[in-house]
């Protein structure tokens, strides 16, 4: 997976494995490994910085594992060890080996924000690839963006480039507020009072809350396609606008990369592979089946039974835990993309040619953020 750019799964599969067994040599290598790849590819500085931290600590304590014959091949010996060093030229020992627990924590507000921001931090769900390394707080920060980006002079493009972005960011954060209360929130709301419904006899579960999970899907599948536009926008595929969705972008583009190799672009098509139902992801064929109900048919969610109960050509149900399950799994793709979209325009802005006198580079940030009390 880190060979292809999916950096976010192959760490949590590392990490998985360092759950059962914390000493697993060749896991904390390879998160190592993975973790060095990554930083070569972040724009933000202290994120290198911190991505390359932590690779040294994995891949020394790997190395170490490996004199108490804990299963090291020799080959991976010698690979671990040459990244090693290779970090230990660019910082001193004393400030590469520095821990995280020791940078500033931040405040995560009252209980109910602190309860969700505390889930997002657990299921790596922050627009930040320190969440990837630690769940601190110090990653509890949507702060992904694009980077400074060099246009002719006359193109005012820019512009439509950070609105689209931030979109993509709000309507993420949104959706996964959404899910986040879908799955806690165990009260009746008064907006589902005095709505008659029949009894179909038949366990499905009508409610507020069930919509929401349903609202948050929706959002976070079309966000894909807004990506596919995205890309064919910027990287000027040239793919009729009405005929534009995500794995159709990515896959042209995946095509026309230059000889420059771009691991973000890589993993934007792993990731189109993965939701146009293969077996990549044994979710993907229930996440286009579902979204396909939920827009042109019936979806409904129910108490008890499996995928096939009460299925027909018309409707789809699906027990709630697998429904919520497999929301997640989206919700977590749509991360791995909107991060691999924001590092691919990085990459692809630094293999620019020089700006000539046509050209002018412009600071994503010149124009400040937009301060949290402007959104109500």
């Amino acid at each position: 997976m880190n060979q292809h750019g999916r950096y976010t799964e192959a760490l949590e599969c590392y990490g998985k494995a360092l759950e059962e067994s914390p000493d697993f040599s060749m896991a904390l290598g390879n998160m190592g490994i993975c973790l060095k790849t990554l930083s070569l590819n972040l724009y933000d500085i202290n994120h290198q910085v911190h991505a390359l931290r932590f690779s040294y600590n994995y891949l020394t304590k790997a190395v170490e594992n490996n004199t108490e014959k804990k299963g090291l091949h020799e080959t991976a010996h010698i690979a671990f060890t040459s990244v090693i060093k290779n970090i230990e030229e660019i910082f001193s020992i004393n400030n590469v080996s520095k821990e995280i627990s020791k940078f500033k924590g931040f405040d995560l507000g009252n209980t109910n924000e602190k309860s969700y921001r505390e889930w997002c931090l657990e299921n790596i769900l922050y627009l930040n690839p320190i969440n990837d390394m630690i769940k601190h707080t110090v990653s509890a920060h949507d702060i992904i963006h694009l980077p400074d980006m060099t246009f002719d002079m006359e193109d005012e493009s820019i512009y439509g480039y950070l609105a689209m972005f931030n979109q993509l960011k709000q309507e993420f954060a949104s959706a996964r507020f959404l899910y986040y209360d879908s799955i806690n929130n165990e009260n009746f709301h008064f907006s589902d009072k005095d709505v008659s419904l029949v009894n179909p006899l038949s366990y499905q579960e009508y409610s507020y809350n069930v919509e929401k999970c349903k609202i948050a899907f929706r959002i976070m599948y079309s966000l894909l396609d807004k990506i596919g536009f995205f890309i064919n926008k910027y990287f000027k595929l040239g793919i009729n606008e009405r005929y534009v969705y995500f794995s159709n972008s990515v896959q042209e583009l995946n095509t026309k990369q230059s000889n420059h190799y771009n691991w973000s672009i890589d993993s934007l098509y792993w990731i189109s592979k993965e939701v146009t139902g293969n077996k990549i992801n044994p979710y993907s064929l229930k996440m286009n089946e579902i979204r396909n109900h939920l827009e042109h048919k019936f979806f409904q969610v129910i108490t008890y039974g499996d995928y096939e109960c009460i299925k027909d050509n018309d409707i789809l149900s699906m027990g709630r835990a697998e429904f919520q399950e497999i929301t997640l799994n989206l919700i977590k793709i749509v991360r791995s993309s909107i991060i691999a979209l924001s590092l691919a325009i990085h990459r692809n802005e630094n293999i620019k040619n020089s700006a000539s006198e046509k050209q002018l580079t412009m600071p994503i940030l010149h124009t400040g953020f937009i301060e949290d009390q402007w959104k109500i």
